[in-house]
C-alpha cells in the first residue's frame, strides 16, 4: 500500500503533512475533502470484512491509518494473528 500511496502523492494525507485547511477556505476544503474522502474509501475498501469495524469511528484517512498502524503493526500484533490463523487452521 506504500508504494502505491506514495507514487500517486496520497502518502501526504495518511502521514498529517497535509492537514484539512479550515472550512472558511471553501476551494482548498472542498479539494482536500473530496480527495481525502476517496483515499478513505480506498483504505476501507481494501480491508476484509472482520477488520472494519476497527475504523468505524474514522472520519479521515489520516485516522484509518493511524487505527490501522496502532492496531496491527506492533510485531507482537503480527505474531498473535498468525498463532491465530494457525489455530484456526488445525484440523
Amino acid at each position: 500500500m506504500l508504494p502505491f500511496l506514495r507514487g500517486q502523492k496520497l502518502y501526504i494525507f495518511v502521514d498529517g503533512s497535509t492537514p484539512c485547511p479550515p472550512s472558511c477556505d471553501t476551494t482548498g476544503y472542498d479539494k482536500w475533502l473530496q480527495q481525502d474522502n476517496n483515499l478513505m474509501s480506498l483504505l476501507v475498501g481494501s480491508l476484509s470484512d472482520n477488520v472494519i469495524p476497527t475504523v468505524h469511528h474514522a472520519t479521515i484517512s489520516k485516522e484509518v491509518w493511524d487505527t490501522l498502524t496502532t492496531t496491527y503493526a506492533s510485531p507482537s500484533h503480527t505474531c498473535i494473528l498468525s498463532l491465530l490463523f494457525k489455530i484456526s487452521s488445525i484440523n
